[in-house]
């Protein structure tokens, strides 16, 4: 069975699954699909909510990187320095505290 045959909503839950790194690697090495980048960001940091919220966020203070896929490695990133995912709040929290920093 080839990947692009499955449903978009069940390839993103299998993604659920894997690991940062084997994501990238599965992106890499496919070649009948593309990893929904959209799709994966709304479902393992929450929903719309949370996006629209960062979306409204100041430029200079959030830097929005253009992708979706950049989006979601540098969320990646930024809990793999910390040690441990976020919750919502936590991100508000700090959203918060850095928007208004001048």
């Amino acid at each position: 069975m080839s990947l692009h045959l499955i449903p978009e909503d069940v390839f993103i839950d299998i993604l659920l699954f894997l690991t940062a790194p084997d994501i990238l690697c599965l992106e890499i090495t496919g070649k009948d699909h593309i990893v929904l980048w959209e799709g994966y960001a709304y479902r393992n940091w929450w929903n719309a909510e949370f996006w629209n919220k960062a979306a409204q966020r100041p430029h200079h203070a959030s830097r929005p990187l253009g992708s979706w896929k950049k989006e979601v490695i540098r969320l990646w990133t930024f809990e793999y320095y910390l040690g441990q995912p976020w919750s919502k709040e936590e991100y508000y929290q700090f959203w918060k505290a850095r928007d208004n920093q001048k």
